[in-house]
């Protein structure tokens, strides 16, 4: 894994893709389910902090726009290997299915946010749905006994 807007080094297997601001990484083929969740949960924490960034101010509207920039390249990558990333084998048909949608879903919510339009309602609303999305395929991956606790607790 490789995150985006910084050094190029790989990741160990078992190290989270979110650890701190702008840290959306990408789904490559053949990663394991937990790297998979791993950079899912990365995308919904950026999806948290740039909502967290909107209702600040022109310093947090900078600083939102580079994170939406990131995220939105590291969606749009998946977004054109979707079809062979889904193709895991060490997924199943429903997890290759949920994660395939999910991508395109992603993609398509966050890809009418202009990174350099202001932060507002919209974003908001964008990213809400985006998140949404994140936690369903989540949940797929995790299986139904498990409950996803949401990265997003304050949309509203």
């Amino acid at each position: 894994l490789r995150t985006a807007g910084s050094q190029k080094r790989p990741r160990s297997a078992g190290e989270q893709c979110a650890t701190g601001p702008g840290s959306a990484g990408r789904i490559k083929e053949g990663m394991e389910k937990a790297q998979i969740a791993a950079v899912l949960q990365g995308y919904a924490y950026d999806i948290n902090r740039i909502g967290v960034l909107i209702p600040q101010g022109s310093g947090a509207a900078k600083e939102a726009q580079s994170r939406l920039k990131k995220l939105k390249d590291a969606v749009h990558s998946d977004y054109k290997h979707r079809h062979a990333i889904a193709r895991n084998p060490q997924l199943t048909d429903r997890e290759q299915a949920s994660l395939a949608r999910a991508i395109g879903d992603v993609f398509f919510a966050i890809q009418g946010i202009g990174v350099n339009s202001n932060p507002s309602a919209e974003w908001r609303t964008a990213l809400f749905s985006a998140d949404l999305d994140i936690q369903r395929c989540l949940a797929d991956l995790q299986g139904l006994e498990k409950v996803v606790e949401p990265a997003t607790t304050d949309w509203l």
